[in-house]
């Protein structure tokens, strides 16, 4: 620990918290942080800030320790954000490129969010319900990722409140309007669209994504999961997954006289980790149903 963060904890009033002051000391590599860098890293003056409020907490389950070290990681490792077995895909894609893009607005987000029970979007507040706040995470997510997940999936909910023990019905598939809301509010991307590709026009749709990415933006595929490796293909394929397409697209028209000669390799992210789509033209086709587009 440096001499600037061990006199930051023994600082008058220190006592009771060292604990979780001693958290970002902890994690960052070497422990090699000082105040000046600080300042001069802005996510990491905006987890400094958070470790040192001493606002109470509005998410009564979820101990703001564990939350702290678990958006340190997620800072330093984007990739280990998660949705785990939760069908809180849609959320999941754009915490990921939240703490990708902008780590300081994630966490300057995730601690209005912890210790008020809402964050300032860019036009409106997200406001989950006070069961949201009041309910313990499932098992299998981190801390860090149920409380922005949870809280963007239960805003978007007409009828029914996500709680830890929401079923998949509640938590369920964002639809692709969400996703552009989302984007918008969380991400700051004005411009958006949707092109459905049910029909046909999968191969452009690709193409709009890598134009968004080569624009400044993001772009999120809605798919069968059957497109990931190692997953399983089903007898009757469903939009029911969203990934964040994360650019190196390849495609290969193929034959305009055979069916199904084409080829197509792109990366993404999912499930906390990337992934490389290398599918023929039919495998793919079956499993594509839209892109959404977010640019500056």
């Amino acid at each position: 620990m440096t001499i600037g963060m061990r006199a930051l904890l023994s600082a008058p009033g220190s006592q009771g918290v060292v604990s979780e002051r001693a958290v970002l000391a902890k994690h960052l590599p070497g422990e090699a942080i000082s105040l000046r860098k600080a300042a001069e890293t802005p996510a990491i003056a905006a987890l400094l800030a958070f470790e040192f409020s001493t606002a109470p907490g509005v998410w009564p389950q979820l101990p703001k320790a564990t939350l702290l070290s678990e958006m340190i990681d997620r800072v330093q490792h984007p990739l280990h954000v998660d949705q785990a077995s939760t069908p809180l895909c849609g959320p999941a894609a754009i915490v990921f490129e939240l703490v990708s893009r902008d780590p300081a607005r994630y966490v300057a987000l995730m601690r209005e969010l912890y210790e008020t029970g809402h964050f300032h979007g860019a036009t409106e507040v997200v406001d989950p319900s006070q069961d949201t706040r009041d309910s313990a995470k499932p098992a299998s997510i981190d801390v860090a990722d149920w409380i922005m997940m949870a809280t963007l999936r239960d805003t978007e909910n007409a009828v029914f409140d996500v709680e830890g023990d929401s079923g998949d019905y509640v938590m369920g598939l964002s639809t692709p309007w969400e996703m552009k809301g989302w984007a918008e509010e969380v991400l700051q991307l004005p411009d958006t669209s949707f092109t459905s590709t049910v029909f046909y026009g999968e191969f452009d749709a690709l193409r709009e994504a890598q134009d968004a990415l080569d624009l400044g933006g993001v772009a999120f595929l809605l798919v069968n999961s059957s497109m990931l490796p190692g997953q399983v293909q089903p007898w009757f394929s469903v939009p029911q997954h969203w990934i964040s397409f994360r650019g190196g697209l390849v495609i290969d028209e193929g034959d305009p006289w055979v069916w199904d000669s084409g080829h197509v390799k792109f990366d993404c992210y999912t499930w906390g980790s990337m992934r490389k789509v290398d599918l023929g033209e039919g495998p793919f086709e079956d499993a594509m149903f839209g892109v959404v587009t977010a640019v500056p």
